[in-house]
């Protein structure tokens, strides 16, 4: 039984895979290799919406692609051109009105409420353009809230120190106790990615992260993005319009326009087939 088929019988089952777990389920010497099953399909997904007036606008249409554990992939397309509908519907924040969202095999579709509310809690990782961190929580407070929530919280006693430990991974150890309205933007948005990975999801999420930083600290985020798909085996996907960070990060770039992909581009080589 997969782990996403596990949420979906039981919220209270075992415990999610480990980083380490992860790595070595997809090494080449388990004889798994990142290319054997792919975590996301995107099949053929479409999302319109209808106005008062009854007129259709199809925000994405027919969209396809696969990803795998451990691969950086880009959304890339200029504004309106579907990039946060996407990653919506992966997220499960939305549902397609035609196609499927499949996550380690299982039809996002086919889940109850309370089986898609656990997805989003112990699956998914999202990291928004604009933070969206409590301005009266600390930094420590912040990252440590997600922990208590969900089918499976995290137990107090390890709540503070994987907190602390993940702030000293995006380089804000010195930062703990700060509240977010004292950080800077750039710091705000570390805080938020040491959030997301609170509850060690297998796929991260972000929506434009960069686009409320400086050309120095985008680059900055974009590397430890970079960093923690490729060392803890997560899947992350970035919309974005910066051709130049996703040329320089990704493993593949997504093009879309209109709504609509147009185009898949590999930028390292691909991984090896098993």
């Amino acid at each position: 039984m997969t782990t996403m088929e596990t949420l979906s019988a039981d919220a209270s089952g075992p415990a999610l895979p480990e980083a380490a777990d992860i790595e070595a389920a997809s090494s080449p010497e388990t004889g798994g290799g990142p290319a054997a099953i792919p975590l996301l399909e995107v099949r053929a997904a479409g999302r319109s919406y209808e106005g008062r007036s009854g007129v259709r606008t199809d925000a994405l249409v027919e969209a396809s692609f696969c990803a795998r554990d451990g691969e950086f992939i880009s959304l890339l397309g200029p504004s309106g051109s579907g990039k946060s509908t996407l990653l919506n519907l992966v997220g499960g924040l939305d549902h397609p009105t035609s196609g499927e969202i499949v996550f380690d095999g299982v039809n996002l579709a086919a889940l109850s409420g309370n089986a898609l509310a656990s997805y989003r809690a112990e699956m998914v990782g999202m990291l928004f353009q604009n933070f969206n961190l409590i301005d009266y929580l600390s930094a420590l407070e912040n990252v440590t809230l997600p922990m208590m929530f969900g089918p499976r919280p995290v137990p107090r006693r390890d709540r503070r120190a994987r907190a602390v430990e993940l702030l000293e991974r995006v380089g804000l150890g010195h930062r703990l106790n700060h509240l977010a309205t004292e950080l800077s933007g750039g710091e705000q948005q570390r805080v938020a990615l040491a959030r997301a990975l609170s509850k060690r999801p297998r796929m991260l999420l972000a929506d434009e992260p960069t686009g409320n930083l400086d050309s120095k600290r985008a680059e900055r985020l974009m590397g430890m993005l970079h960093d923690i798909c490729k060392t803890a085996g997560v899947l992350v996907i970035v919309a974005t319009h910066d051709e130049g960070l996703a040329a320089r990060f990704s493993d593949r770039i997504v093009r879309l326009l209109d709504g609509r992909v147009t185009d898949e581009q590999f930028c390292r080589m691909p991984p090896a087939r098993h």
